[in-house]
């Protein structure tokens, strides 16, 4: 018998425009009666900051806290530090901004964890339905847990980073006829390594590495009369994926 409880409450008190006191406690419990090995595990973490939002449209808040995790009978803790901030609907010279940021990182002696990024949007709108958008995101995340060892105590630590490319162009070729081109770029790269804690060397374990590419493009015509006419369309798509693994 499996099973996994979550709590997670905000609580904002607003105590001068356009600033709020910020409040946030988190908890992950998860417990496996039939797993070999690692049978329970838990996550809290409380912490406390300040959200600025000057406008409707920016808002940005910090928050330091504490962390307390437990795996098994091995018990971390350590600072919370996170920062988010947004901004939404922002018009400048006709382009429609958009943007999205989170930053968090638990210091907990021996362990380092990382949760980071962020994402932005720019889109504008010409004549008619010709229009342009890009949009681009960046991760990154870093999650070090102990490594299953009988006698020695050795962290494994995985990091991942992510970048993300879309670009859309339509264009009015006339009344009925609009051209799309879309282009989608994709990276990942994750890198699994094991470490000693303190003196003990770490268990007997390889590094691995793997990198991943993929490339989507497609050029599309489409053709309407409007309501109950004559439609259609014609789509021509290409797609590449390559994937390199490595051992170290």
């Amino acid at each position: 018998q499996s099973g996994q409880y979550t709590l997670g409450m905000q609580v904002s008190r607003p105590v001068a425009s356009p600033v709020s006191l910020l409040a946030d406690i988190s908890s992950l419990v998860y417990t496996d009666e039939k797993a070999v090995g690692l049978s329970s595990a838990s996550t809290h973490i409380l912490a406390g900051g300040i959200s600025y939002a000057p406008s409707h449209a920016v808002s940005i808040a910090p928050l330091v806290g504490y962390r307390w995790d437990d795996q098994g009978s091995l018990r971390d803790h350590g600072p919370h530090y996170a920062l988010t901030a947004q901004m939404r609907d922002l018009f400048l010279d006709g382009y429609r901004l958009g943007a999205d940021l989170h930053l968090q990182e638990d210091r907990l002696d021996p362990r380092t964890l990382e949760n980071h990024g962020a994402r932005a949007t720019v889109q504008r709108t010409f004549e008619g339905r010709t229009r342009d958008s890009l949009d681009l995101a960046v991760v990154r995340t870093r999650r070090e847990f102990y490594a299953p060892s009988d006698t020695l105590r050795g962290v494994d630590s995985r990091t991942e980073n992510l970048l993300a490319f879309a670009n859309l162009l339509d264009y009015d070729l006339s009344r009925s006829l609009l051209a799309s081109l879309y282009v989608s770029i994709y990276t990942r790269g994750l890198q699994r390594d094991t470490r000693s804690v303190g003196s003990l060397p770490a268990p007997g374990a390889f590094g691995s590495a793997i990198d991943e590419f993929r490339l989507e493009t497609f050029l599309q015509t489409t053709y309407g009369e409007g309501m109950g006419g004559i439609g259609g369309f014609l789509k021509l798509f290409y797609g590449e994926r390559t994937e390199s693994h490595e051992a170290r």
